[in-house]
């Protein structure tokens, strides 16, 4: 007789939990960042400790998944979780950029051009150069609506990137004679 257990997660329920978890962790960390300005004066540490989250939520999920179905997780499985927390954490970060740079802090953007112009302009670059790499910096572009649906499409690139390796290292497949 085959053993089919059903199994008492699936892959979304436990993408959206951890997706959760993540996304309302990243915003709290973003929202620390906006606050002391190291977001934008230090992108590299923020990157670096937005990618460390989402790394160790991803095996986190992994686990409880694998924890909850007898141990196993296939591939796909991985991926699909993956997916999920990017996707969520993309709704919520955008949501969360949305609402800060149009009603909670309006001189943000202000701020972040400010600055960019400030170290450009150390760098000697011809007036040209500079307005080109300025120009992405308006009120407009940051704070439209369209910026929440391109932050949902980056959430999900980047979660299927990182569930595409981490789930080849966290996955464990039931074996095919069982």
């Amino acid at each position: 007789m085959e053993n089919t257990a059903t199994p008492t997660a699936t892959p979304v329920s436990v993408g959206i939990r951890y997706g959760l978890i993540v996304g309302i962790a990243g915003v709290i960390l973003d929202l620390i960042f906006r606050m002391t300005g190291l977001g934008f004066k230090m992108p590299i540490v923020s990157l670096v400790l937005i990618a460390a989250l989402w790394i160790v939520g991803m095996v986190m999920a992994h686990k409880e998944f694998k924890r909850n179905n007898t141990g196993f997780m296939t591939y796909k499985q991985g991926i699909v979780i993956g997916l999920m927390i990017g996707m969520l954490y993309g709704v919520l970060s955008g949501v969360f950029n949305y609402v800060y740079i149009n009603f909670l802090d309006t001189n943000y953007v202000q701020s972040i051009r400010d600055y960019t112009e400030e170290t450009l302009a150390k760098l000697n670059l011809p007036e040209e150069a500079m307005e080109k790499g300025l120009a992405d910096f308006t009120q407009e572009k940051m704070g439209s609506a369209l910026s929440i649906v391109k932050t949902i499409f980056g959430g999900v690139i980047g979660g299927l990137i990182l569930s595409l390796i981490i789930s080849a290292f966290t996955k464990h497949s039931r074996p095919e004679f069982e």
